[in-house]
């Protein structure tokens, strides 16, 4: 374990378990999602909605932002996948962490820590409210810091640098909207489809910020199911196949 993960988990944890009430608090931070995610849903709703000349010409950005927010997850899954295990800090045996009251320590079975999707999710979304509004992008970037970064440290879901790299891949990802040529080739279709069928595209966006307000999270629970449904069925094929083929070679 790095120096500066160390050095902030062992702080941090020194106030796990002494007070239910703070450690209560701290939980429904990182698992309400009223808490968690309304805020920053509510900006960027607010900002897409604004009904003066201002709005337009942010929308781009707010496209991109939320484009970027699904690459953004993938990209994790895919980092999480091909890099070395990571152990959460309250699993860690690295570390002597205390568990807050109320943290199942088996939570997130066989997740690597690295790089954490919530930072990158939020982060990055922050980034896109900043460069949209400034004063609503510093509150995002407080509430994201304090509500989303904080609790899942506190709560030992990841390490500081799980946090770090995660803000940076986020962040670095929206910025590529700086770039005019990324902007417009990432935008162009969406914004076409706004503009020839409104109804459709805000439905869809309606479905994706409500896929962010959950952290992409009823997505895992498909997916698991969509593996193990298709582990099984080839199992079942193959075990067919074998037979069909004893059959044929021993009438």
């Amino acid at each position: 374990m790095n120096p500066l993960d160390w050095y902030v988990l062992s702080f941090v944890n020194h106030f796990a378990h002494r007070s239910w009430t703070l450690d209560y608090f701290v939980m429904l931070l990182s698992k309400n999602y009223v808490l968690k995610t309304g805020l920053i849903i509510v900006m960027l709703g607010w900002l897409w909605a604004r009904r003066d000349d201002r709005a337009r010409p942010h929308r781009p950005i707010i496209v991109f932002g939320l484009v970027a927010s699904v690459v953004g997850i993938a990209l994790n899954r895919a980092l999480a996948a091909a890099l070395p295990f990571r152990v959460r800090p309250l699993r860690s045996a690295l570390i002597d962490f205390v568990l807050p009251y109320g943290v199942n320590p088996n939570s997130l079975p066989g997740w690597s820590a690295f790089p954490s999707d919530n930072a990158t999710l939020f982060f990055g979304l922050a980034t896109c409210i900043f460069l949209v509004s400034r004063r609503a992008g510093i509150v995002a970037f407080c509430h994201v810091t304090l509500v989303v970064a904080f609790a899942r440290i506190y709560l030992g879901f990841h390490h500081p640098t799980d946090i770090l790299a995660g803000a940076l891949l986020g962040v670095g990802l929206t910025l590529l909207v700086l770039i005019p040529a990324v902007r417009e080739a990432v935008t162009a279709w969406p914004l076409r489809w706004l503009e020839q069928h409104p109804p459709s595209f805000h439905a869809a966006l309606i479905g994706v910020l409500f896929l962010i307000a959950v952290t992409f999270e009823p997505l895992y629970d498909l997916a698991g199911f969509g593996v193990s449904t298709a582990q099984a069925t080839l199992t079942v094929t193959r075990t067919v196949v074998h037979t069909i083929g004893l059959a044929a070679v021993h009438p």
